[in-house]
């Protein structure tokens, strides 16, 4: 999922001047856009939702203009039942498999997430609900 918090880009017909394009999928098709600042390219579709686990942003400019450019946030939007995964990301949400509804019994999922050299991770748990034992031999998360 993209999040757009700022655009300002050069306004082009055809994107012949700046322009960021987003593909998806593998065969990197082209899904949208983004050439200017008017309500109907950035204004309304302030977030986008991927169909594939591939999704590309290209940025192209001219040697004319300079403006402030974009931000735009993404994060991992999983559907259906999710189970470990590798990441590199600098932000993340991770869940046990069907979120808020109950997990299924005898799951066992990892999770691997690593961060460049120089940085540290922060774990922050919203909620957790699994199963009591005095010894965690039933349910447990391992960090």
């Amino acid at each position: 999922q993209l999040r757009f918090a700022h655009m300002d880009i050069e306004t082009s017909n055809g994107c012949v001047k700046d322009a960021l394009i987003l593909t998806e999928g593998e065969t990197e098709t082209v899904v949208r856009r983004f050439c200017d600042n008017a309500k109907d390219s950035h204004e309304l579709v302030r977030e986008y939702n991927s169909t594939s686990r591939f999704l590309v942003l290209t940025w192209k400019t001219d040697a004319n203009v300079e403006k402030t450019g974009w931000v735009l946030h993404h994060r991992f939007v999983y559907e259906g039942r999710r189970c470990g995964f590798t990441t590199h990301e600098f932000e993340g949400i991770i869940a046990s498999p069907n979120d808020e509804d109950n997990y299924e019994p005898n799951t066992n999922c990892h999770w691997e997430i690593s961060v460049p050299v120089g940085y540290r991770m922060v774990l922050h748990f919203n909620r957790m609900d699994i199963e009591r034992t005095d010894w965690c031999d039933n349910d447990y998360l391992q960090v």
